[in-house]
């Protein structure tokens, strides 16, 4: 589907879907090169910005958190002086939202968003960078939620809770570290395309990157905290139990011991066949176990 918006002298055409025929409409148009042509069709594993005569190419990936799973779409774009056209491969809701801003901007008759095309492609970045932003805050409040929980004693519930976040977050950081390689050569080439005033814009950019790579880390960096001080009291929620284990098998063995000795089939026996014989084995036991739990509480191992 092929929607044409216009701001003043500005043209934005973006295409949903694309197919052949819309493809190639826009590249006779535009005088696109083959190649470009053939990414947008097809699209792009990989983020990549390449810089023609009359126009440049980019193509970003960008993820999108789903509760507990991060999915990622294409944007590209082709810029040229007065016309950016965008392709997506699917319903882009940071694309609907600017398409309804122009539309408005456009009924109000307020004025140009810039002076030439680059203007649009860096308010459709930046809304794209703001839109993961956003979207990190979900993780932010299921990182709150979890640090409460944790404490309240949910250690083991927690572990595979806290490694569902961590997924996302790396797969989030995945995406977003795979432009630092792209965003400084969309400065030169956009520097080379457009005015030398535009600059500005383009480091804003590489700003908004920096902003949601450095909440990733944030977050990646809480979560880890997170997961030591879980980890740490399930170890020592693990050690206590181990020690009540311990401390039960050491009362029991001297209790143990005894029985068995009188268990013994001799022809004598001490105590045996006295009247309380019974109850005298029984207290014996009832106070060695005294003795050792004394003991213990002495030495403050309980």
């Amino acid at each position: 589907m092929k929607t044409t918006h216009q701001t003043g002298s500005l043209t934005w055409i973006h295409i949903t879907e694309p197919t052949t025929i819309d493809i190639k409409d826009v590249s006779e148009e535009h005088g696109l090169h083959l190649r470009t042509a053939e990414d947008l069709l097809a699209g792009n594993l990989t983020s990549k910005v390449d810089l023609f005569s009359k126009y440049l190419y980019l193509a970003l990936r960008f993820p999108m958190i789903h509760k507990d799973e991060v999915t990622d779409f294409e944007i590209d774009c082709v810029l040229t002086e007065n016309t950016l056209i965008t392709v997506s491969y699917e319903e882009i809701p940071a694309i609907i939202d600017l398409q309804r801003s122009i539309e408005a901007n456009t009924v109000l008759d307020k004025t140009e968003v810039g002076t030439h095309a680059g203007y649009l492609l860096y308010f459709l970045l930046s809304r794209l960078y703001r839109n993961v932003g956003e979207s990190l805050v979900i993780s932010e409040r299921q990182i709150d939620r979890l640090e409460n929980e944790i404490f309240a004693g949910k250690h083991r519930d927690m572990v595979e809770a806290l490694s569902n976040i961590m997924r996302v977050l790396v797969d989030v950081d995945q995406y977003i570290t795979n432009h630092q390689a792209i965003l400084p050569s969309l400065e030169a080439a956009g520097n080379e395309l457009l005015t030398e005033d535009f600059r500005y814009r383009l480091r804003r950019i590489s700003g908004e990157h920096h902003r949601v790579k450095e909440k990733v880390d944030q977050l990646k960096l809480m979560l880890t905290e997170l997961r030591h001080t879980n980890d740490s009291l399930l170890t020592t929620r693990q050690n206590e139990v181990m020690k009540i284990f311990t401390i039960m098998a050491f009362l029991t063995f001297p209790l143990s011991l005894l029985s068995s000795i009188f268990g013994m089939n001799t022809e004598t026996m001490p105590i045996v066949g006295h009247p309380y014989d019974f109850w005298i084995i029984v207290g014996a036991m009832f106070v060695l176990m005294i003795m050792a739990v004394a003991y213990f509480r002495w030495k403050k191992w309980i």
